[in-house]
């Protein structure tokens, strides 16, 4: 995951911290984010943009949520 997450240090920093919070919890807010890391909403939600154009998260209104890794089915029949 780390070669999709670019930026400069305190970006990467954010986004991976950002990625490491939605493992825990589905969904993450722009205001809480902005307070977690003192930064503008501008700021998380260029990070957040970024992270769904990477396919990592879908946006929502206010923050985003956790991806849903989908797993290959395997069928015994084939």
């Amino acid at each position: 995951m780390e070669e999709f997450i670019s930026g400069d240090k305190n970006q990467v920093v954010r986004r991976k911290a950002i990625m490491d919070m939605l493992r825990d919890r589905d969904e993450v807010r722009v205001l809480d984010l902005c307070e977690l890391f003192q930064v503008s909403q501008v700021t998380i939600r260029k990070d957040l943009d970024m992270l769904e154009s990477r396919g990592l998260v879908k946006r929502t209104h206010g923050g985003a949520q956790k991806v849903a890794q989908i797993q290959p089915r395997l069928n015994s029949a084939d």
